[in-house]
């Protein structure tokens, strides 16, 4: 049989990181006071890592369920109609102003987004 000229296998070596010295205590002397935290500071770090994104969708989202929650309950109860006439009666004025200023904002909106196309 011939033989064939193997290569040993590489050795492994451990870590040769020098062993971690152990730190001697610090006299009080020597160490600082910190400030206290400000409570204001406390929230301001909590709201830095909250997404507002998110927070509006959920919250938009929730609404809307609760919306449609009243809606089943008007109608379940049968004073759906008569709800919506005496909200109708009572704030004609307030509605209509209502749906004259979302309809205007959404056309100048639409129309800035149309031009921006354009672009």
């Amino acid at each position: 049989m011939a033989q064939g000229k193997q290569k040993p296998a590489p050795k492994i070596e451990e870590s040769k990181a020098p062993p971690a010295k152990k730190q001697k205590p610090k006299s009080r002397s020597t160490k600082k006071a910190q400030p206290p935290i400000s409570p204001w500071v406390k929230v301001a770090s909590a709201l830095s890592n909250i997404d507002f994104i998110r927070l509006f969708r959920v919250l938009f989202l929730a609404l809307v369920v609760g919306f449609i929650v009243y809606q089943y309950i008007l109608l379940t109860k049968g004073i759906f109609i008569k709800t919506y006439v005496n909200l109708w009666h009572y704030h004609k004025m307030i509605l209509l102003a209502g749906a004259v200023f979302i309809i205007y904002t959404s056309f100048i909106f639409y129309l800035g987004y149309r031009t921006a196309k354009k672009r």
